[in-house]
């Protein structure tokens, strides 16, 4: 995670980025129908998560004390973004399986290009203002802008200003939130920008992280952190109920008695201070093993289709082969195969047929021809996951074949915001990644059955080591 602040056009402009393997972004009410401070909203982390990044998001009616967000509706006048794969998609541009989709207000970016969709319901708040925006660059990095406004040295930003500031900052698509005395980012538990003025807020934008042992802090009765909310979350999965207002991220006198009776529980020394050995068993949470996932492997070409032929070698006689021990090689995932014979599997339908949607993860298996001497390995332009996977498998294939070149996605320069290959834009929710192990046509001396497999699979349990 990047933080930083910049002058623009006679403001400063708070800036959060991050990869979205950092951290698991959602949108969270806190309280609903109640409003509240944003240190107060800690969403719903996961009992090996913290709460680490908080946005103000949502537009609400101010003149109802219950209203906490307004705008969420499709085809309404506040321009919605869905989320999917560490991805934003914005309206009308969402597709099905989304994790959440929420409004925002007008666009600033599409594409990279400057965007005035749904601006014209929102001519009053145009002009200089405190700001709070958002977006995503094309290598995936989420960005989160809060420019100050409402002092004599800082003036906010005008809507066209935010674009500007956008485009510089490198966002591929961008929109505006909430702003005036709403806007405010939070990270840990320190407010980065100085226009929110401690109203209360509905949905936000919260982002929490996996922490490690080490960085636990010792707390004290009378803290009041995102900390204190991760103790009382333990503790209430340990059998406390931490009193009516349960993690509330406030260390009182409830949350106090049932750390002491926790200790004598646990034959600790009964101080009613959290340190690390009191730390240590709090957090030995029974975790539900990891399901493993799904895989199917597709040898490319067969039948009538040879692939690429050099030197007497046709691609479709090695894919098979190479797929088959892979196959073997990762049987603990119980992984499909699209053919086990040399038949005919045509691209463009039936191939991708026999994956779309089934499983969680493909892997199809090539050989390049006119790709000089490199290693190629091709993801989704819509996976952050996929992308996570070539670079895994084209790591090993490096090291074992000696070879460089490159992980990349494709654009169909026809349709933006589509995918080129097949494999990757008919196969609906399954991450497929085009494993092009060498160039048949160049590198034959590394042409080794075995260790192109093995390689592979190599990749492919490192990939899944960080799920």
């Amino acid at each position: 995670m990047k933080i930083y602040s910049k002058r623009y056009y006679n403001s400063t402009c708070h800036i959060v980025e991050f990869q979205p393997t950092e951290l698991r972004l959602e949108d969270t009410p806190g309280i609903p129908g109640k409003r509240e401070h944003i240190s107060r909203i800690f969403g719903y982390p996961r009992l090996d998560e913290v709460t680490w990044i908080r946005v103000n998001r949502a537009f609400f009616d101010m003149s109802d004390p219950k209203s906490e967000s307004i705008g969420d509706a499709l085809s309404d006048a506040f321009v919605n973004c869905g989320y999917k794969d560490g991805r934003f998609y914005f309206e009308p541009n969402i597709p099905t399986g989304v994790e959440w989709c929420v409004g925002t207000s007008y666009m600033l970016l599409r594409n990279g290009a400057y965007s005035y969709d749904n601006e014209q319901y929102f001519r009053d708040i145009l002009g200089k203002n405190p700001r709070t925006f958002f977006g995503q660059k094309s290598d995936g990095t989420i960005v989160f802008i809060a420019a100050d406004g409402r002092s004599t040295n800082e003036a906010g930003l005008t809507s066209n200003e935010q674009r500007e500031v956008a485009k510089t900052l490198g966002l591929r698509d961008a929109a505006n939130l909430d702003g005036g005395g709403s806007s405010v980012i939070m990270v840990g538990d320190a407010i980065i920008n100085k226009s929110y003025d401690g109203r209360g807020l509905g949905n936000i934008f919260v982002g929490y992280r996996k922490y490690s042992q080490d960085e636990l802090p010792t707390l004290k009765k009378g803290a009041k952190s995102v900390w204190v909310n991760l103790l009382q979350r333990l503790l209430i999965h340990h059998g406390f109920d931490c009193g009516s207002t349960g993690a509330d991220g406030d260390f009182g006198t409830k949350t106090y008695n049932d750390v002491v009776a926790f200790q004598r529980a646990k034959s600790l020394v009964v101080d009613g201070i959290v340190g690390p050995k009191t730390w240590g068993e709090l957090t030995k949470v029974q975790q539900p093993q990891k399901k493993k996932p799904s895989l199917i492997i597709d040898p490319g070409h067969g039948g009538s289709d040879p692939g690429g032929t050099s030197g007497g070698y046709r691609e479709k006689d090695l894919t098979l082969p190479i797929a088959l021990r892979l196959k073997e090689l990762l049987k603990e995932y119980n992984p499909a195969i699209t053919r086990d014979k040399d038949i005919d599997l045509p691209i463009g339908g039936q191939r991708e047929s026999l994956v779309k949607n089934k499983y969680d993860y493909c892997l199809s298996i090539h050989l390049n021809m006119n790709a000089g001497k490199r290693v190629e390995c091709i993801h989704s332009i819509h996976s952050e996951r996929g992308k996570k996977l070539a670079q895994c498998i084209f790591d090993e294939l490096c090291k074992a074949t000696g070879l460089t070149g490159r992980v990349f996605s494709r654009e169909n320069p026809n349709k933006p915001g589509q995918d080129y290959y097949a494999m990757h834009k008919n196969t609906g929710s399954t991450t497929c990644v085009i494993v092009e192990l060498l160039p048949l046509d160049t590198c034959k001396e590394c042409l080794h059955i075995e260790n192109l497999a093995q390689a592979v699979a190599r990749g492919w349990e490192n990939f899944v080591k960080t799920l």
